[in-house]
């Protein structure tokens, strides 16, 4: 089985606008045009919290199920995917992978002088103190004040350093995250599974 990274640039203000909002209105636009999805999770879940209800203790600001991180994981994709204020970024070498990649590009990242692990993409905080999955999704979460540091180091990195091709696309499509977020003023918002 094959996992993929699907990354964000996300204003935070507009979700933070969403979640905990109390708006009844808000959740049944939301609901109206994610039915499919909604669905395809609860499907997808099992005998878990239903992917409405996670949703709706999201934005509602209802108390969490801490037995359900993975649903509330998968409804915080959902809601960037829905945001207007989200954009997906393109992930063509982070899809189709095995967990392995993750050390490969890790390698060619420290040959070529940078020190930066890219499972923290995907191993951040969760934002909204939404309860951590048991399994998947993995959530990541870089904020715009952490991004420049970052870019800094990937500026500086040396890409004639990189000697497997696959992985230096992996790691300029990350560089691209990391300037898409900086010249956008957006977070940035990784989910693995």
């Amino acid at each position: 089985m094959s996992y993929a990274i699907m990354s964000y640039a996300v204003r935070m203000e507009s979700l933070e606008k969403v979640v905990g909002s109390g708006e009844e209105r808000l959740f049944t636009t939301l609901v109206s045009r994610a039915e499919d999805e909604l669905a395809r999770l609860d499907e997808m879940m099992g005998d878990t919290l239903s992917a409405r209800d996670a949703l709706r203790h999201m934005i509602m600001g209802e108390e969490y199920d801490k037995e359900a991180g993975a649903v509330y994981g998968y409804c915080l994709k959902l809601l960037c995917e829905f945001l207007n204020d989200s954009t997906w970024l393109p992930n063509d070498y982070w899809s189709g992978m095995r967990f392995g990649w993750f050390d490969v590009v890790h390698g060619e990242l420290k040959r070529a002088g940078v020190h930066f692990d890219p499972t923290d993409l995907i191993y951040g905080p969760i934002p909204f103190g939404l309860p951590s999955p048991d399994d998947f999704p993995n959530i990541g979460h870089t904020t715009l004040a952490e991004i420049p540091p970052l870019l800094e180091k990937f500026d500086a990195m040396d890409p004639e350093a990189v000697t497997d091709p696959d992985a230096r696309g992996a790691i300029e499509q990350i560089h691209d995250w990391l300037r898409t977020c900086d010249e956008m003023k957006r977070d940035l918002i990784c989910f693995y599974h």
